[in-house]
């Protein structure tokens, strides 16, 4: 034995096919996300940006619930865009009033995707904070340090945060289920010391949590730091996990979150994809045809599966 694999019970629950699905939080939420609409899944990816702080994420999720809109005064200026706290910096207009229909119609769409989801997973990334004005912002914009109060949450202040949304999100959408799950990711910005205390809150909190029927957790940071457990399992930049963690993440996922028929399905969907990714040497050869029409055949079958229409359509088009 060279490595200690965590071996994870199969959840009570197990996410279907046509599941709505919500993802909210750290940038690994937005890998979450992309792997299940990867293979198929029905799902909002990320809809307010990376969100790292479980204050904000859970402030976000109130909004939602409640149908409740974002503060005018958390709006601001920095370098000729306006942009808003509690959002990710991809969300600037160049005038107020840009960003603030832009927001309405965000707002609009998550209302309906928490209404609607069976499953919400949120990531949280750090108990770092920035406060400003007496509020927590998701995002500084590059404004000047000097406006703002870094601190650490405590263990009861992350789980608070989720106390005060939890019968909004209840009331909202009563069948939700939440998978809550820490962020492989390192915040080196913080100091390597300050990392591991912020995650260990994280950890912590998000155990006292779990005592919630609705909340479930997935062990994404302790397969990370405990299975793996290795830099080549990294990114250049030795702070994110590479695409063969992910990889290994993602199957520890679909074992615990996914029944035998679903995996089976999403292995046959996955051979169908990389099919369409088949780059030939003579696409018009005789051979070839035969291959696509064979993969046709094939993704006509999983159809009633799987939403699949746009595939089917453009290989009929590459067949003619």
């Amino acid at each position: 034995m060279f490595r200690t694999e965590i071996n994870l019970p199969h959840s009570e629950s197990s996410i279907k096919y046509g599941d709505p699905i919500l993802t909210l939080g750290s940038c690994f939420a937005d890998v979450m996300g992309n792997r299940l609409a990867d293979n198929k899944f029905s799902v909002d990816i990320n809809p307010f940006g990376t969100v790292y702080n479980p204050v904000s994420i859970f402030k976000l999720l109130s909004q939602a619930a409640n149908n409740t809109s974002f503060t005018k005064e958390g709006i601001v200026e920095s370098q000729g865009i306006y942009q808003h706290f509690d959002l990710h910096s991809k969300f600037g207009k160049g005038t107020k009033e840009e960003l603030e229909r832009e927001i309405q119609q965000l707002q609009r769409k998550t209302d309906k995707a928490l209404a609607e989801a069976k499953w919400l997973i949120v990531t949280l990334g750090t108990a770092v904070v920035y406060e400003r004005s007496g509020e927590i912002v998701a995002n500084c914009h590059k404004v000047p340090a000097n406006q703002f109060t870094k601190s650490i949450l405590s263990v009861k202040e992350v789980i608070r945060a989720y106390e005060n949304v939890r019968n909004q999100l209840l009331e909202a959408n009563p069948g939700i289920q939440i998978i809550i799950t820490v962020s492989p990711v390192r915040h080196v910005k913080d100091t390597l010391v300050v990392n591991s205390q912020s995650k260990s809150i994280l950890r912590v909190a998000v155990a006292e949590m779990t005592a919630f029927p609705e909340v479930s957790y997935f062990p994404s940071y302790e397969i990370m730091m405990d299975d793996l457990r290795d830099y080549r399992f990294y990114e250049k930049d030795m702070i994110h996990p590479n695409e063969t963690a992910h990889d290994y993440i993602w199957e520890k996922f679909s074992q615990v979150y996914f029944d035998d028929p679903i995996r089976q399905l999403i292995l046959k969907w996955q051979k169908l994809k990389r099919n369409l990714e088949h780059k030939p040497f003579h696409p018009a050869s005789a051979h070839h045809k035969a291959f696509l029409k064979k993969t046709l055949e094939e993704m006509e079958q999983l159809s009633g599966q799987l939403n699949l229409e746009q595939e089917i359509q453009a290989l009929k088009k590459e067949i003619l």
